[in-house]
């Protein structure tokens, strides 16, 4: 039997404070989820009750914004939402549907993607050493023994250093040994970079960040999650008598995950992901649930029962949208999968110490069990196989968002499709109108007198040479006129082409992506010439850049905390320092676009100069392979190294021989001048 939350109005929340006794909220949370004739004593846990009000009050602030998010998701899709499908209906004619939006979106995904993967090779951040790399105590107290000890030498010696000698040559020294450390500081960032990418590399974050990316631009908000550990099972290769054999064993993996934003639920007050409380509905597979047994913090015997209870139905949380929700992304079906999911809530947030020492959590890990911890909670229908400290060691989610238009003091941003959501209905009202318009002025409109029609004659359909028998009329006294009047209807086709372009080109200023961004074909005015072109691609690629240093935020987050991970539990102490982590996405479009503009200079400078010659034949090759390689172009037709070599050796044999040549003409006029002063 399913169990399922069912739709609420503001009128019937459950209440979450009040004269009831924690017995009477728990029989009013199962009656308000559908859970009345239950077992209601294992409904007794406040923990779980809690997390499942928390839920309800998450569940329905968001309404308004989830409205909003299936909106982006049908303009996306190029689907009316039901009231404008309603009235269109209602109307008749055309149901067409520019995809305007959709062409926005996946041009901005593929500029995007373009910027922050230039070199597919390379993951966009990097990590660097502190400016200044902290000097250990232990070293400044050794340095102080050292000069202490030289100038007791110095003193043996009869010399007399003064205080100022002595404080000089203690500044003299730290400075040797801090340039040393911060030598060593940038080597161990760059093994730390090296360490860190492989990690992600794993983990798969290159493909759900690239996911992430298309919920940024759809959505009015974005979610990556990670790093979280997990047991996966890890294929290795051993070498064996027989040959090579396959081995799998199990060990603990990080995961990166790009969460739905319909997944994710914040506390009605939240300002941002670290206030209040978040709750993720995970939905999983039974295997999924029974790997679980035996790990540190899950309840073995809480899992065995949701397996029994729920292992051959499932579990689901049916809620209000999740309809429509699958329809839109392609799984209308799936619910007559044999293979059942489970639905999992994912609590993070702060909870009374008590409620966790009940279930589990070491009391001398609470110091005080009426204070709150910030904690995480995994609860299944009634039962709670998860409740563990957050292990953070700041209590920080693994959440992070961004959105391609931010709002102060709220997750929630704005999305693109938001963003041209009054455009894209214009441009969809001038094309139904234009196909409307087009389907009654492709031919004639004929009006007929009925009761002039001759007996028989049926006027069902327009030929060449169709020929009516027609009659006087038989109202009145007759009429001379007509009996059948041909009109053709006006064509606005023109004016309503000009409104679709004008709103159409209002796109590209709302979304500062314009068509020639993708390569479209854009001629007159500054787009006509290469250089013109280059300047308009640029300024418009300014609020590309800004919706880029939102993504960057995310990377940076998933860096920080992979290295925070790796500093607290991995055993590489040869990489570990004082490290921080940067994105090189905005940054590295900017540098990008600047180094391609020096690049170019450069080439001209030494083209119009004559400096070739000067410089030799390799650094001219180096800088054509450079800008060869920023614009994606093939390098093939540049020389290989071993035709350098040979123009370089050429080089070289020209510039002696030309020395030689001066030095001989040198000689030759000085000796001509002497003769022809002798002959004098």
């Amino acid at each position: 039997m399913e169990h399922g939350l069912q739709p609420q109005t503001a009128d019937d929340q459950t209440p979450m404070t009040g004269d009831m006794t924690p017995r009477e909220e728990v029989d009013q949370f199962l009656a308000d989820v559908g859970l009345e004739g239950q077992d209601t004593e294992r409904m007794e846990s406040e923990l779980g009750a809690h997390v499942h009000r928390c839920f309800q009050a998450a569940r329905q602030s968001r309404e308004r914004h989830e409205r909003v998010m299936l909106n982006c998701l049908r303009q996306r899709e190029g689907i009316y939402d039901p009231e404008t499908a309603a009235q269109i209906n209602e109307q008749g004619g055309s149901k067409i549907f520019m995809m305007l939006t959709q062409l926005k979106i996946r041009s901005a995904k593929a500029w995007i993607t373009e910027v922050m993967f230039q070199k597919p090779s390379e993951l966009p951040f990097d990590m660097e050493a502190t400016p200044m790399a902290d000097l250990p105590g232990e070293i400044h107290q050794i340095i102080q023994e050292k000069v202490t000890e030289e100038a007791s030498q110095a003193l043996e010696q009869g010399l007399y250093p003064t205080p100022r000698d002595v404080q000089h040559r203690l500044e003299q020294v730290e400075t040797k040994v801090m340039e040393r450390v911060q030598r060593i500081a940038k080597e161990k960032a760059k093994r730390m970079r090296t360490y860190i990418e492989d990690i992600l590399v794993e983990a798969r974050w290159k493909e759900e960040l690239i996911d992430f990316i298309d919920d940024f631009l759809t959505f009015p908000v974005a979610f990556m999650k990670g790093p979280t550990n997990i047991m996966g099972r890890k294929l290795e290769w051993q070498q064996t008598p027989e040959g090579t054999k396959p081995k799998v064993t199990r060990a603990r993996k990080r995961k990166f995950s790009r969460i739905s934003p319909f997944d994710l639920y914040f506390s009605p007050d939240a300002r941002s992901i670290n206030d209040g409380y978040v709750i993720e509905r995970m939905r999983v597979r039974r295997k999924a649930i029974h790997n679980l047994i035996g790990l540190k913090g899950y309840d073995e015997q809480a899992i065995r029962a949701v397996i029994q209870e729920y292992g051959e139905h499932g579990y689901r949380l049916n809620l209000t949208n999740d309809e429509e929700r699958n329809r839109l992304e392609g799984r209308d079906f799936e619910r007559r999968s044999p293979d059942c999911t489970i639905d999992v809530l994912n609590f993070w947030g702060e909870i009374r110490g008590q409620w966790l020492i009940d279930h589990g959590v070491p009391a001398d890990r609470i110091p005080d069990p009426d204070d709150d911890y910030e904690a995480n909670i995994m609860v299944i229908g009634e039962h709670v196989i998860r409740a563990a400290l957050n292990p953070h060691p700041l209590g920080e989610r693994p959440y992070v968002s961004a959105s391609f238009e931010r709002a102060n003091g709220s997750i929630y941003g704005k999305g693109l499709p938001q963003v041209v959501e009054d455009i894209q209905r214009m441009c969809n009202a001038a094309a139904r109108a234009l196909a409307n318009n087009m389907a009654l002025a492709s031919g004639p409109m004929v009006e007929v007198q009925v009761d002039r029609l001759a007996d028989g004659e049926r006027l069902v359909e327009l030929h060449p040479w169709r020929q009516f028998q027609t009659t006087e009329s038989r109202i009145g006294s007759g009429s001379g006129g007509r009996a059948i009047n041909f009109f053709q209807p006006n064509s606005n086709a023109e004016q309503l082409m000009a409104v679709f372009k004008f709103f159409s080109n209002m796109a590209d200023e709302y979304t500062g992506i314009p068509p020639y961004s993708m390569g479209t074909n854009v001629s007159g005015g500054a787009a006509s010439t290469a250089s013109g072109l280059g300047m308009l691609i640029e300024g418009a690629a300014r609020g590309v850049k800004l919706a880029i240093s939102g993504i960057d935020r995310v990377i940076e987050h998933n860096v920080r905390q992979t290295f925070n991970d790796v500093m607290m539990h991995d055993p590489v102490e040869h990489i570990k320092g004082d490290v921080r982590c940067k994105a090189s996405g905005s940054k590295g479009m900017l540098n990008r676009e600047q180094q391609n503009m020096r690049r170019l200079e450069m080439l001209q400078v030494i083209g119009s100069t004559g400096m070739a010659d000067t410089i030799g034949p390799r650094p001219t090759v180096d800088l054509l392979r450079e800008i060869f390689a920023s614009h994606n172009l093939d390098p093939g037709i540049l020389p290989d190294e071993d035709e350098v070599r040979q123009m370089v050796t050429q080089h070289q044999a020209q510039q002696d021989e030309q020395l030689r040549q001066r030095e001989m003409d040198a000689s030759g006029a000085v000796a001509g001048g002497a003769d022809m002063r002798n002959a004098a």
